[in-house]
């Protein structure tokens, strides 16, 4: 795995499998003091992963970029 160092935070790139499709996720944070991995919904729906609301819990993100959603199962 190759990290790289962007403001001086930790950044890598991510190839995510699901059903024979595959999404890159170019600018990944390596954070591992994190209790929980967030990925970008809107790119895991292209290779058919999405929330699933009725047996995971919705999680609000906040952040610089905005509001997301995210599932905790």
């Amino acid at each position: 795995m190759k990290i790289n160092l962007h403001n001086g935070f930790p950044i890598v790139s991510l190839t995510l499998r699901h059903h024979n499709q595959t999404a890159l996720l170019p600018n990944v944070l390596f954070d591992t003091g994190c209790a929980a991995t967030v990925f970008d919904t809107d790119l895991l729906a292209q290779i058919g992963i999405h929330i699933d609301f009725i047996n995971g819990r919705a999680k609000r993100m906040y952040g610089v970029g905005g509001t997301k959603f995210a599932t905790n199962r």
